[in-house]
């Protein structure tokens, strides 16, 4: 037999038999140690006391074994404000008083701090039991306390584990978070959004990655939701001036919560020549698209605001003008920029009024897409002109 060791009383091997026959529990509240009167103790399984009781306590945990499942092991925290006396035996008892198990331990001397030095010290018994559902143990909380190594456990175990509080909107705490579908629907206010998916949330709402997106659309008569996207070249339903040869940035509105009723706003991306567009849904119906002219727009290459100019309209409608000095009476002038496909009318007029005593006639034939004859009957008089085509 080791030197040292913990024995079941009679009372505690009678009390255990009982509650594993009546399927009932005994309740281990307390520890006691002593110092066995000055002297070592050899433990006896007929005491019911300690040889020289010097403190008895609430004990701090109890727990069955690993390896040896029969084991139970209880323990007892001394703090430092407790000692001044060799701890030589050790006794558990249950919540009648009773003692239920004993044992000797290493002459281990408790100081205290006004002795010029303290510790803490934790007693261990291990108790063996037939059954250790027979044993149960009842600690005040307000009164034990805990090792470091417990506190240790308890809080590592706790960093590791998902037993958290849930956060809230002004607590803190673990928070899920949200899958695809939960971020997609948007009626979750307790999972946490990572970056993935909020941009893929702002995708199906037509928001978010637009430049980068594959997915375009390559109908604008597609039932789609309110959002932003990018349209493809040449997409079915586009304004028939529209820029098919680049995407296009579409803004889009069911302004009823339905595809019944919306707004579209369709931008060019092409390079120095954008445009804008607009047409709207009614009923189910698109109406004709709408130019929105910009000042971009109508500058540049569409215009050249000198006396010998042009400007080119949305819709395709030109307006040229020019001059044509004095010196014969049929005079021919050329436009500044042929008319793409024909033009409709020239009217030339004088260019500064010499002759005092009756204005000059002026007219125009030979009317083509590049220029046309100007005649007048005042051949010392300057002429102007204005021309419109498409």
């Amino acid at each position: 037999m080791p030197q040292f060791y913990t024995l079941l009383t009679d009372t505690g091997q009678a009390k255990i038999a009982n509650a594993v026959a009546l399927g009932t529990q005994i309740e281990i509240t307390q520890m006691a140690v002593g110092d066995g009167g000055g002297n070592p103790i050899t433990p006896d399984s007929s005491a019911t006391t300690l040889v020289n009781e010097v403190r008895r306590a609430p004990i701090n945990a109890v727990q069955t074994d690993e390896d040896n499942p029969t084991w139970i092991t209880v323990e007892q925290v001394l703090p430092p404000d407790v000692g001044g006396w060799t701890i030589r035996e050790v006794g558990v008892f249950d919540a009648a008083g009773d003692l239920i198990a004993i044992g000797n331990l290493p002459e281990t001397y408790k100081p205290v701090l006004a002795e010029g030095s303290s510790r803490t010290q934790t007693i261990r018994v291990v108790m063996e039991v037939s059954d250790t559902a027979a044993v149960t143990l009842k600690v005040d909380p307000s009164v034990v306390l805990a090792t470091r190594e417990y506190v240790d456990q308890q809080r590592l175990a706790h960093e590791q584990s998902r037993n958290h509080p849930a956060a809230t909107e002004v607590q803190q705490g673990m928070i899920k978070n949200a899958t695809s579908v939960q971020a997609k629907a948007g009626d979750d206010n307790s999972r946490a959004m990572t970056p993935t998916r909020v941009h893929e949330a702002m995708r199906f709402f037509g928001l978010g990655l637009l430049y980068e997106s594959t997915s375009r659309l390559s109908d604008l008569n597609s039932e789609i939701r309110s959002g932003f996207y990018v349209t493809d070249p040449g997409a079915a339903n586009a304004p028939p001036s529209y820029d098919t040869a680049t995407t296009g940035r579409l803004i889009h509105n069911n302004w009823d919560g339905t595809s019944n009723y919306a707004h579209q706003i369709l931008m060019s991306a092409q390079a120095g020549n954008p445009s804008i567009h607009y047409r709207r849904k009614v009923d189910g119906v698109w109406f004709s698209w709408t130019e929105i002219v910009t000042e971009q727009y109508m500058k540049g290459s569409r215009n050249n605001l000198t006396g010998y100019g042009f400007q080119i309209f949305p819709g395709g409608l030109i307006f040229q003008w020019g001059k044509k000095p004095a010196g014969s009476a049929s005079r021919s002038a050329n436009f500044p920029i042929q008319f793409p496909n024909g033009v409709i009318n020239v009217v030339p007029f004088d260019d500064g009024w010499i002759e005092p005593s009756a204005g000059a006639k002026w007219g125009a034939t030979n009317k083509t897409a590049s220029g046309f004859t100007m005649h007048t009957d005042q051949v010392s008089e300057g002429g102007a002109y204005y021309a419109w085509g498409y």
